[in-house]
């Protein structure tokens, strides 16, 4: 769903009669909110109209200059049949746009739709993956693949939370009470929420009214969950680090095995991680990754009986047994 689309520009002008903004933090769910409340077709439009991309193609389209001249079209342009004009916007697109415009002098009969994220390290991986890849919602395609960046995921962190301080504090001071939406509760009772907000607004609801999945899904994935358990890491090195050993102990292989495969990846260069994570494939007779994290260990310095004598086992296991061989012998040299 294109919400820049033509075809959501209303044919006829109807009379702004009452408003309603989403305010929003990037990756909050504000999209699925707006997307499942413009589908009512009772609602508005709820659009980030003010998104500087979205700002680039509307008000060409429009032949606007202004963002005087903006708002008084999405007025016209994008009211729905029973005089609701609605938008999404994000705490530093308010700051750049509204600062000096107080939105209850422009929008009628006013009112605030708050919706957050309990977990904002989910939402800064899905703000990093979404910028690095392109693929804002699940209908989008992506472009390139994201990569893990602990830096950016904590600066988004900061940014989150900037963003939660500078709506809380503007709701204070402007003495507003919004109606507010967790995202984790959200995708729980999607259609419950559509309901509530349309309660809230005061709209009148036809009994003909049906709620339909929504279109867009949730893009967590393996690759997200791979980031937030890499994230902690990063966190608290030492806390995987216990945790792997303590696996390992108790022979859950599995377990010790993505504990340290997160170590490898949060230190490339440390053999011992390598050495460990080796222990955990060979045991679980994994034998070709268990080399190759064998041959990392080695190549970054590791060299002694242990390490040569696993790899003489996971070569003996696949049938090299002129090259175990030469690690056998060299694991005995290396205890002399």
């Amino acid at each position: 769903m294109n919400l820049n689309d033509e075809v959501f520009d209303t044919k006829e002008s109807y009379e702004c009669k009452s408003s309603y903004i989403i305010c929003s933090i990037p990756r909050s769910g504000s999209s699925l909110l707006s997307y499942g409340l413009t589908e009512t077709k009772i609602a508005g439009i709820p659009h980030e109209y003010f998104n500087i991309m979205n700002k680039d193609i509307l008000m060409p389209r429009w032949n606007l200059t202004t963002i005087e001249e903006y708002i008084a079209v999405l007025l016209k342009k994008r009211v729905t049949a029973n005089g609701w004009f609605s938008l999404k916007i994000h705490y530093h697109q308010y700051y750049e746009n509204f600062l000096h415009h107080a939105p209850d002098k422009i929008f009628p009969n006013l009112k605030y739709i708050y919706i957050t994220r309990r977990d904002n390290i989910r939402q800064s991986i899905s703000y990093l993956k979404s910028i690095q890849s392109g693929k804002w919602t699940s209908l989008d395609q992506e472009y390139l693949k994201p990569a893990f960046d602990y830096k950016r995921i904590k600066g988004y962190q900061s940014q989150m939370d900037s963003e939660e301080k500078g709506w809380e504090t503007y709701f204070k001071q402007k003495e507003i009470e919004p109606l507010r939406i967790i995202y984790e509760d959200f995708v729980l009772s999607y259609s419950d929420t559509i309901l509530k907000v349309l309660n809230f607004l005061g709209i009148e609801i036809p009994e003909t009214l049906q709620i339909a999945a929504p279109k867009i899904q949730k893009q967590a994935d393996d690759l997200t969950e791979n980031w937030y358990q890499l994230f902690l890491t990063h966190e608290a090195p030492e806390k995987t680090l216990r945790q792997a050993n303590l696996a390992l102990e108790k022979d859950n292989f599995l377990e010790a095995e993505n504990l340290f495969s997160l170590l490898c990846q949060y230190d490339t260069s440390n053999p011992e991680y390598q050495y460990y994570l080796g222990i955990t494939q060979f045991n679980q007779e994994k034998y070709d990754p268990a080399l190759n994290s064998f041959f990392t260990g080695l190549k970054q310095g590791l060299l002694n009986s242990d390490i040569c004598n696993y790899l003489g086992k996971c070569l003996e296991r696949i049938g090299e047994k002129d090259t175990a061989e030469l690690f056998f012998k060299q694991a005995k040299e290396l205890l002399n």
